[in-house]
């Protein structure tokens, strides 16, 4: 018996086929499921963010300041935050400070540029960076009585 029947060319007998894969009449659609794992894959370890936290680790088991210095940044930066946040103008204005308002601002915007100057330097340690960031930046003070 033929595969094609002749009568209707568009005909094909199946039966009793044997493959060693598909077999089908028209099209084959398939559907591939991808699992990804429930942990990101890391591609690249960042060597240098390894680094800076190994060499910020020994600088707080040898320095008890910076150590210090170090858990109240902790502490600051994993505080939650109740209410409405208020700038620093808000908060000096509340405190009866007006008067370095001006100063304070400067400030702030000296020390925020010498961190962003300083946060990809590779010869400056944790210790040291945290001494050029905040020597010099004492702000006066003024008794309110």
């Amino acid at each position: 018996m033929s595969v094609f029947d002749s009568s209707n060319s568009n005909k094909v007998d199946q039966r009793n086929i044997e493959a060693g894969g598909d077999v089908a009449a028209r099209d084959i659609n398939k559907t591939t499921h991808i699992h990804l794992p429930s942990t990101p894959i890391v591609h690249k370890e960042n060597i240098k963010l390894r680094e800076l936290i190994e060499e910020h680790e020994k600088e707080i088991e040898l320095d008890s300041e910076y150590k210090e210095f170090s858990n109240k940044l902790n502490d600051f930066l994993n505080r939650t935050v109740e209410g409405k946040l208020r700038n620093l103008e808000e908060k000096l204005t509340d405190g009866d400070r007006d008067y370095i308002i001006e100063y304070a601002m400067e400030v702030k915007e000296s020390v925020t540029k010498k961190i962003m100057c300083n946060e990809n330097s590779t010869t400056k340690s944790p210790r040291g960076l945290h001494r050029a960031i905040f020597k010099n930046t004492s702000i006066p003070y003024r008794s309110s009585t």
